[in-house]
């Protein structure tokens, strides 16, 4: 099997494969990434996506599988492994092979059935999101694509403008499936979402996997416009409820997230987001922002950073993006952790940058077909 999709992988290289045959759209890229953190550790990645789509009237399949080579720093992330490990944290074995997303979609006359592995995405914060209970983000890209989980998710779309949504996450037990419900309604400018989410045996801290809590969690958010011309805000509120399963205590505690962002007519458009979460179970108060500049179509400069206050952490990062062509971007990233090892709170548990590295350089080429 394993050189049935390595030689899928070669032909799809050799002759581009964006053609469609019996229903069947392929498309993909293959990216090459160097890094260098704190000036002189080298580790270089070669990572080979690949979708293959059907399009049908009534139903939609996407199967994206990806190919890994090389060797990786650890970087801060949310990934289900065990970083008091050294050897999970610096590196991921040579030639990994995963799938990223599989899934039907169906569409009966009342709305969409999604059956498989996908993104489950709610809420509409940039990078604090309550509601984002299922899909960890990437702190250095919140928006790009993430790892999806075998799940079961349904939106009935009911009168006007309103929607009613539906999540499952099985587990190995009934008693242990993970599940959410949303409910959103548009009134003029503004969309209001309430969620409802339950999740089980969740890890306390990515480093300490053995320590771990359920949780119960309802969440209200708004966001819109507020003028045409103006600033789009954001506000998040959440209550939640977490069991130490160790202890059996329940600790309830409020979390809140603003946000706010605006395009200046600037060049091509100067974006600037700021976003602020308050969570009052220990305190801890994050900053974000993000400010993004093209200067031409083709290039593209940004800056973000994050600060935990109480903790006393802070990332920032320096990102470039230059469009060689249609199907060739190059790109260059400079992140700095001033206090070294850096940990955050975020909507769905802990994250540390656990290598304790300072600095960063990351240069890249996508090439897309």
């Amino acid at each position: 099997m394993r050189k049935i999709q390595i030689a899928i992988l070669a032909l799809c290289l050799s002759f581009g494969f964006s053609f469609t045959a019996y229903g069947l759209e392929t498309s993909g890229y293959l990216e090459n990434q160097l890094q260098i953190t704190d000036g002189d550790n080298l580790f270089d990645t070669n990572k080979l996506r690949l979708d293959f789509q059907v399009k049908e009237s009534g139903y939609y399949m996407l199967v994206s599988v990806n190919a890994l080579n090389g060797l990786m720093q650890g970087d801060i992330s949310l990934q289900n492994a065990d970083l008091s490990d050294p050897n999970v944290l610096l590196s991921l074995e040579n030639n990994l092979l995963e799938l990223s997303r599989a899934y039907l979609e169906l569409y009966p006359s009342w709305g969409k059935v999604t059956l498989g592995l996908q993104n489950i995405a709610w809420g509409n914060g940039y990078l604090f999101n309550l509601p984002d209970q299922f899909n960890p983000p990437n702190p250095l890209d919140p928006k790009g694509e993430k790892q999806g989980i075998n799940a079961i998710s349904t939106k009935w779309n009911l009168n006007g403008t309103a929607q009613l949504e539906a999540v499952a996450v099985p587990a190995a037990k009934l008693s242990g499936t993970d599940y959410g419900v949303k409910a959103r309604v548009n009134i003029g400018l503004f969309d209001i979402s309430t969620f409802f989410l339950k999740r089980y045996n969740i890890p306390v801290n990515l480093s300490q996997p053995t320590i771990r809590f359920d949780r119960t969690a309802g969440v209200l958010e708004i966001k819109g416009e507020l003028g045409d011309g103006l600033p789009g805000i954001w506000l998040q509120g959440g209550w939640f409820g977490d069991t130490n399963l160790a202890t059996n205590s329940t600790e309830n505690y409020f979390t809140y997230v603003t946000g706010s962002d605006y395009t200046f007519n600037v060049g091509n458009g100067l974006y600037c987001l700021a976003e602020y979460m308050r969570n009052t179970q220990i305190e801890a108060n994050q900053v974000y922002f993000l400010t993004r500049y093209s200067p031409q179509g083709y290039l593209t400069f940004s800056l973000s950073g994050m600060r935990n206050n109480q903790a006393d952490a802070a990332m920032y990062s320096l990102n470039s993006e230059y469009q060689l062509n249609d199907n060739i971007e190059i790109t260059g990233m400079y992140n700095v952790y001033p206090q070294g090892s850096s940990y955050f709170t975020m909507g769905n548990g802990t994250l540390q940058n656990n290598a304790g590295f300072t600095s960063q350089i990351v240069i890249g080429v996508k090439t897309t077909f």
